[in-house]
């Protein structure tokens, strides 16, 4: 078996705004080249401090999964985020949103609805090294729900090097058929 995984993220922040770009590429293939999973994903988002701890979003993502029953998902939202807590060691951001999405399935017309977004990003700094992190997302559209989790602890082993282990779940609540 031989496994491909590539994720980058960047951060750019200058005074009141706050960038960030994802990637992320997935590919696994077994024995004579037989694929069982390749998904490639992208987003950007832009935030900007209104406020001393609230501030406007807007993200756009594109979800390009071979093996979930869709040829793309892509996603624009436009809302409103709260830094709940912003402490030394611990952080919470809350975001609520609303857009639209549009997928295609891959045997099917092309489906645009509208969604509602609710999300938070919590960070805790256990130790000088060591960071526990978790992420939830929801886009809950009339036709289906997709929802993310990440859980991840990052330990710093040297000013150069660090480990992670993560968990990822990916939930929609309405597939294509087969």
């Amino acid at each position: 078996t031989e496994t491909f995984v590539l994720k980058a993220r960047v951060v750019n922040k200058r005074d009141k705004w706050r960038h960030i770009a994802r990637g992320e590429a997935l590919r696994n293939a077994e024995g004579n080249e037989i694929v069982t999973a390749e998904r490639y994903f992208l987003s950007g988002k832009s935030e900007y401090t209104f406020r001393n701890r609230s501030y406007v979003f807007g993200l756009i993502t594109y979800d390009d999964d071979r093996f979930s029953g869709f040829d793309y998902i892509a996603t624009g939202i436009l809302g409103y985020g709260r830094v709940v807590m912003d402490r030394e060691k611990l952080k919470l951001n809350l975001e609520v949103g609303a857009g639209g999405r549009q997928s295609e399935p891959d045997i099917g017309e092309t489906n645009n609805e509208a969604v509602f977004r609710a999300a938070g990003d919590f960070e805790w700094k256990i130790s000088d090294s060591a960071t526990f992190i978790q992420e939830l997302s929801s886009d809950i559209g009339r036709d289906k729900t997709i929802s993310r989790s990440l859980t991840a602890l990052t330990t710093q082993i040297n000013s150069h090097l660090s480990s992670r282990f993560a968990y990822q779940v990916r939930h929609t609540s309405e597939v294509p058929p087969g």
